[in-house]
């Protein structure tokens, strides 16, 4: 029974410590692509962690796809590229989602694998060990020993700022970035972050010039004026 408190006593006070905000967020993240059907949403910078958000984009036909947990051997793990030999491997998985839909809220197990629908949108928070301050750059891999496979989700070049660096940006930038990804790769802003959900298709070019153009009025024809009694009777009316 002690045993038994003692454990939902841990487990209540490290979900509340890190039910905190985090220390500062990096909303443009600059790394190298490896595939267009992922990004990087932002990096969060916590007092113990460092966590990735990523996004995944299904392709327009049904297929299948897996997140992999801290239990498997090919969890994800970031890489020092200066000393490959510095790594850090994912913690755990947060608040993995499927359409909006929330499917785990923590996962700390193998592996978790879905057959896709065209054009789904899948979420996760990859945690890590907070950073030592002397890493400025690292590869975001799912298995190291993997990171020539072109079916596995990677990042690499990942820059790591300091949370003075002059281009963090802003929910703003994100929301943006987030926007044109779904539409390069579904075709319209699908998460709808910033926008009404409006197929591409559907959005009018409209070139700078037809914009400053002023809009033109329609031509109001002059109206015949009323006939008086006498006018109506084929009498002539003259004004002196």
């Amino acid at each position: 029974m002690a045993r038994c408190t003692f454990i939902l006593l841990f487990l209540f006070f490290h979900t509340l410590g890190f039910a905190q905000k985090p220390r500062y967020t990096d909303f443009k993240p600059k790394y190298e692509e490896w595939n267009s059907r992922y990004i990087l949403d932002k990096i969060t910078y916590w007092k113990d962690r460092t966590v990735f958000h990523f996004r995944y984009a299904a392709y327009s036909t049904r297929g299948s796809m897996t997140f992999y947990g801290p239990l498997h051997q090919d969890r994800w793990c970031l890489v020092n590229t200066e000393n490959p030999d510095e790594q850090f491997p994912e913690i755990e998985l947060r608040k993995v989602t499927r359409e909006n839909t929330l499917i785990y809220g923590i996962f700390g197990e193998s592996h978790m694998s879905f057959s896709t629908k065209p054009y789904e949108i899948y979420t996760v928070e990859v945690h890590f060990p907070a950073l030592p301050s002397h890493i400025t750059e690292v590869d975001f891999l799912e298995g190291v020993a993997k990171r020539s496979y072109t079916n596995h989700f990677h990042c690499f070049n990942v820059r790591v700022k300091p949370f003075n660096d002059n281009d963090l940006g802003t929910i703003a930038d994100m929301t943006k970035r987030v926007d044109m990804f779904e539409i390069r790769t579904l075709g319209w802003a699908k998460t709808a972050l910033s926008q009404p959900k409006i197929p591409a298709t559907d959005i009018a070019i409209v070139t700078k010039k037809e914009v400053d153009k002023p809009e033109k009025k329609p031509e109001v024809k002059p109206q015949p004026k009323p006939k008086t009694e006498a006018q109506a009777q084929g009498k002539d009316i003259f004004a002196f």
